[in-house]
């Protein structure tokens, strides 16, 4: 009992931690059977990225599995319950009906009758699909080595999933996979039926060969429409978030510079203040009279190439927003004020000692910038005000320089 709750104490450790530190954590389940299941390496990942690392709280097998209880191999992440648990619930095997009738399965696929049907099937297919070259290559692999894993072989997953998963890649539409499929299921049930008049004297034994094939054989349909439905709502997960993604981004990236807009800001500024520990004000010097010199375009293209240079210098952890004209926000996490000026001051002198060079006309580019440490008591436009007056100070005393200020007023 100590065991069990020790056990559940630290799935609600990892369950807060995964709040905390998402990027660093893995399912405990990690590396899922259900995942090793999948052959095809694109979907596989798919799975992964998006149940097993960051959202692994989501998944049922997790949630199985949290709660002590039995875990299918079969259970999709999304679901609540796996086919093969209702299958047990009546009393049906697929492995214990397979190798009851094995032998007979085998003797059928290795008789005339059984070529005989998938020939035809083949052909009437073709006709069907209008010799779409891919397509009838899909259904010549898939009815050659359908009846092998389905009848012959143990019973597994792996097949019928990465048939799934072909069906939806290669863009086959239900209606000619079901078509397709039940002229199939038509031409063996016939030609194994006269096979079984031939070779399975006994009638009830017979029928009960015929009876297992058909039962299998639907089972399975139901087995591959289910994954093509799973696998579809995977794609449109990935899709819907990938169109969020897309759209957060045109919400809060400038379009000039490519960098954070003053929208990110005002949504996020709280959380700058909760995980960062410095904040930086960087204006380019005397901007409005590279624009009177030069232009609005040529004012753009000097915004762009400071906002590349920081970017540069910057690891992606960092935060760069565009305030306000040429006037930039930087978010750091350091351990030190020393470290965070240093920062600064490579961003200053890799500036000055950039020439930028546009249609010809080489610019020489100043920033001034003042730098506060965070104070997590503080709220961020106490915290902004800070760095504001250490920015005003080093445009004050002669620009082209970094000045650091705290609450205290102390500078460097």
């Amino acid at each position: 009992m100590k065991k069990k709750k020790n056990k559940i104490r630290n799935l609600d450790k990892n369950l807060i931690n995964l709040e905390k530190y998402p990027q660093q954590n893995i399912c405990p389940l990690y590396p899922c059977k259900f995942i090793k299941t999948l052959g095809k390496f694109k979907i596989r990942n798919l799975i992964k990225d998006l149940f097993c690392f960051t959202e692994y709280i989501e998944c049922q097998r997790f949630l199985r599995y949290k709660l002590n209880l039995e875990v299918p191999e079969d259970l999709w992440p999304i679901e609540k319950i796996s086919i093969s648990e209702v299958l047990n619930s009546i009393g049906l095997s697929f492995d214990k009906e397979i190798e009851r009738y094995r032998k007979f399965f085998l003797n059928f696929k290795n008789s005339f009758y059984f070529i005989k049907a998938v020939q035809q099937s083949l052909s009437a297919i073709e006709k069907g699909i209008h010799e779409d070259n891919n397509k009838l290559s899909f259904f010549k692999m898939f009815f050659e080595k359908y009846f092998d894993e389905l009848f012959i072989k143990k019973f597994s997953n792996k097949f019928f999933l990465n048939m799934a998963y072909l069906i939806v890649k290669e863009n086959i539409e239900e209606p000619i996979f079901d078509s397709s499929f039940l002229i199939y299921s038509t031409y063996i049930s016939e030609y194994m039926y006269l096979w079984s008049l031939r070779n399975i004297k006994n009638f009830i034994l017979r029928a009960k060969v015929l009876s297992s094939f058909i039962k299998l054989n639907t089972l399975t349909l139901i087995f591959i429409k289910r994954y093509i439905k799973l696998i579809k709502e995977i794609y449109e997960i990935k899709r819907t978030r990938k169109l969020i993604f897309n759209i957060k981004n045109e919400l809060y990236v400038d379009p000039l510079t490519k960098v954070l807009n003053r929208r990110f800001l005002e949504n996020y500024k709280d959380d700058i203040v909760k995980f960062y520990t410095h904040l930086m004000l960087v204006d380019i010097d005397h901007f409005k009279k590279i624009n009177d010199t030069y232009g609005h375009q040529i004012g753009d293209k000097v915004l762009q190439n400071v906002s590349k240079i920081m970017k540069k210098l910057l690891r992606k952890k960092d935060l760069i927003i565009r305030y306000g004209g040429e006037e930039f926000l930087i978010a750091i996490n350091v351990p030190t004020d020393e470290l965070a000026v240093k920062i600064a001051e490579r961003i200053r002198k890799t500036i000055e000692n950039t020439l930028i060079v546009i249609n010809g006309d080489k610019i020489r580019i100043t920033v001034s910038i003042g730098i506060t440490k965070i104070d997590p008591q503080k709220s961020f436009e106490e915290i902004f005000a800070i760095a504001d007056q250490a920015l005003y100070e080093a445009k004050k005393t002669g620009r082209n320089k970094v000045v650091f200020k705290v609450a205290s007023d102390e500078t460097s």
